[in-house]
């Protein structure tokens, strides 16, 4: 089973991908914001296949969420979730639906990771 680390910090979607991604069979660690998803990373003593991240969050945005988590998992994906235009990464917008959720978490745990 793959662990997934989530991080957003609007309740509703939360709860909605939460239930999207625990029916689909994977081990989920969820956080409200980049702060806690980092304290939680940390106590938790098993791999983290991928982090799925909003970017905009208060605290801590999930840019720098993601430099973190990369720093101390080299090995994490990351799939950035936004209303906003992002080029630079791996990015689903949102609106989403389950299948498009899903779909792209597949094709980046898939992938060979990139130097």
């Amino acid at each position: 089973m793959e662990t997934i680390l989530f991080a957003e910090d609007e309740a509703g979607f939360r709860y909605l991908t939460e239930r999207i991604l625990v029916r689909a069979g994977y081990h989920l660690i969820v956080a409200k914001d980049g702060h806690e998803a980092v304290e939680s990373a940390r106590s938790h003593d098993g791999e983290i296949h991928m982090l799925v991240t909003n970017v905009i969050m208060p605290r801590m945005d999930g840019i720098e969420l993601s430099r973190i988590m990369r720093k101390e998992r080299p090995d994490i994906r990351v799939l950035f979730v936004t209303s906003g235009e992002h080029r630079e990464f791996s990015l689903l917008r949102k609106p989403f639906t389950g299948e498009e959720l899903l779909a792209k978490i597949r094709e980046i745990l898939d992938s060979p990771m990139a130097d």
